[in-house]
């Protein structure tokens, strides 16, 4: 069943419900809480697209329940209103190692101290034949809230054992908690709030990985979910600020509409902490965002106030130098997808930390320095264009100076497009411009390269087989997967911006990246070069001077 009709949900008794749970200061940070979310956020749902009282569309259930508001708990909740299972279509992958966080207040139905009947499924199956019973799918975990424990059971059909154990821990009826599930291949862990409750290495068995989540209800327990985040893969900090100049972290937590840091954030700013501890030398600039709900002059200045509020915890509890700290705030001018829906509103809420100088005299994002296998790389210095306020990351490899980021400056009133016409994609990937409009799109002191200037950088960087793995961003942020051979050593950060064909028509952004040269072959067409994401090459070719394509700048020789 995916939408049930609208039905009256009375949340009695609610605000009357004493939390028996420790006093806690609510700004105070937990020292022993490790627990950092997945790095690509691929389910979010905070039901503020339903209406109350709707069965939410991105769920499916066999039971009954609908979206409601209390007084006591800000937002929207679904409230589970009837035995059955309570399924998140997440349809992406979610890899090896992933987390799920969701706010969760249980009611029980007649009223009891603790949380009776409900269980917490990670299992190995089909989103279309959910099944049932106490082994849905063919292999899985299943944690039971039972009162005053927590036990937990996995299975597999491949094999007779049943592992499983209990531990000491009571969901108090009616108090909020925050969950957290952090699965690392076979292991499998389960926080409260601050507290880590489960931790087992081996909770699932080898050869089989989760795909579906699933929340079960028996009896009459009637529990409230909200802020559901699915996200897969861990985040490679320390990699990406020191290799490519950059973190987005999605681990640092606010409550709505405050710069008050979360006690749940510590192990992703304990992590920022640790690398600039091992990176003397290393500055950043801490720089928030937020999505676009709401006025945008308040989201800019509450971005602001974000960032500084985490230096302020670097400083003050992990005792950083002030002076190795920035900070700024972009409100919602920078997403890194379209304010559409909640999963994408939810990856432009976010902390980002752009290293300013590496340490031991290696800038962020590139190699050590020179040797007989390639050129010496010394960039990643900040450049500010003028024009616009905008500012660039440099990367120098041997004697030619990049900028390390698709040019984003519109020109002209023609020659000039975000992807598919939407300003969001500009923001992540740069504008497209026809070869015209790409001539003159660098700043002052800037110019678009000649082919013979690309050539140079391929050349120096091994030929157009290998330079391309050198020349793109790692990962797959950005670019679709598999992204062969990426490493990003030299700071260039490749990005695929797509194309634009001169027709009008959008492709392939994701996949390819495409740079205009300044050097044409005739009248109507120009030499660009691209990269692609199934191979580590660059490959020179000619094409229309009309079609639009990504632009990088060289600095003018001096």
């Amino acid at each position: 069943m995916r939408r049930l009709t609208a039905f009256a949900l009375l949340l009695a008794g609610l605000g009357l419900c004493a939390p028996t749970a420790r006093a806690q200061d609510a700004n105070a940070i937990v020292g022993k809480y490790d627990f950092i979310p997945g790095a690509k956020v691929i389910f979010f749902d905070d039901f503020t697209q339903e209406s109350v009282g709707d069965f939410p569309a991105l769920w499916m259930t066999n039971g009954s329940g609908g979206i409601v508001t209390s007084g006591k708990f800000p937002g929207r909740w679904l409230q589970i209103a009837k035995a059955g299972y309570y399924i998140p279509e997440a349809k992406e992958d979610f890899t090896d190692n992933f987390t799920i966080e969701f706010d969760f207040v249980p009611m029980n139905v007649p009223s009891s101290p603790q949380m009776f009947g409900l269980n917490f499924f990670l299992i190995a199956g089909s989103l279309s034949e959910p099944g049932g019973g106490g082994e849905p799918g063919p292999a899985g975990i299943v944690m039971s809230l039972l009162g005053e424990s927590l036990l937990w059971k996995n299975w597999a059909e491949n094999s007779d054992r049943r592992d499983q154990g209990n531990v000491a821990f009571a969901f108090n009826s009616g108090e909020k908690y925050r969950v957290s599930i952090w699965v690392q291949k076979q292991r499998v862990r389960l926080y409260a709030n601050e507290s880590k409750i489960l931790d087992v290495p081996r909770g699932l068995h080898a050869g089989f990985k989760p795909n579906i989540f699933r929340v079960e209800v028996i009896d009459e327990a009637q529990p409230l979910i909200a802020n559901f985040r699915i996200a897969a893969g861990l985040p490679d900090m320390r990699n990406k600020l020191l290799t490519e100049g950059k973190i987005v972290s999605y681990g640092i937590q606010f409550d709505v509409n405050s710069d008050k840091v979360k006690p749940e954030s510590y192990a992703t700013i304990k992590e920022i902490a640790d690398i600039l501890k091992e990176t003397p030398a290393l500055r950043v600039r801490v720089v928030g965002h937020t999505d676009s709900d709401g006025v945008a002059a308040a989201n800019l200045d509450l971005s602001k106030r974000r960032g500084a509020s985490v230096k302020t915890e670097l400083v003050s509890k992990f005792g950083i130098d002030a002076a190795r700290l920035e900070t700024d705030g972009k409100g919602a001018t920078e997403p890194l997808a379209p304010n559409t829906s909640g999963v994408n509103k939810a990856k432009n809420r976010r902390v980002e930390f752009v290293a300013i100088k590496a340490g031991a005299g290696a800038p962020a994002g590139a190699a050590s320095t020179p040797g007989a296998a390639g050129p010496a790389i010394t960039g990643m210095r900040p450049f500010v264009d003028a024009r616009d306020g905008k500012s660039y990351r440099t990367t120098t490899i041997g004697t030619q100076t990049w900028m390390a980021e698709n040019l984003a400056f519109k020109p002209c009133a023609d020659g000039c497009w975000p992807y598919e016409n939407t300003p969001a994609n500009a923001a992540a990937y740069g504008y497209l411009y026809s070869w015209e409009a790409s001539r003159k799109a660098c700043p002052p002191a800037w110019h678009l390269p000649t082919d013979a200037e690309w050539s140079t950088l391929v050349e120096s960087l091994g030929g157009e087989s290998a330079a391309g793995g050198k020349l793109k961003e790692a990962g797959v942020a950005h670019w679709a997967s598999p992204n062969t051979g990426a490493t990003n050593e030299t700071g260039f950060a490749a990005l695929p911006g797509g194309a634009r064909s001169y027709d009008g028509k959008f492709a392939t952004m994701a996949r390819d990246g495409s740079w205009w040269t300044a050097t044409e072959d005739d009248a109507i067409g120009a030499w660009y070069h691209g990269m692609y994401n199934r191979t580590g090459e660059v490959r020179r070719f000619r094409s229309l001077k009309l079609n639009g394509f990504s632009v990088r700048c060289v600095r003018d020789v001096a």
